[in-house]
């Protein structure tokens, strides 16, 4: 028998929102990146990965310098 007093279901992952890119632009010799939601920003040498948190909050600011870079919001 299944016998219990008290039950609960609850979402295990709570979201402010969809995480996704606001705004990409670029501003002397940069490109600022913007996202709403609570992600993480992740960047990558190739589309494929492997892929490694960029750190920092929205809006970051990349340099635009050596090889391509890829990036994504990693919920």
């Amino acid at each position: 028998a299944l016998d219990v007093d008290y039950l609960a279901c609850v979402p295990a992952l709570v979201s402010a929102g969809p995480v996704k890119f606001s705004s990409i632009r670029r501003g002397a010799g940069n490109v600022i990146l913007e996202w709403t939601g609570s992600g993480t920003l992740q960047s990558a040498d190739d589309v494929t990965g492997p892929w490694a948190d960029a750190g920092g909050a929205s809006p970051k600011t990349v340099v635009l310098s050596g090889t391509r870079k890829f990036y994504r919001i990693k919920q």
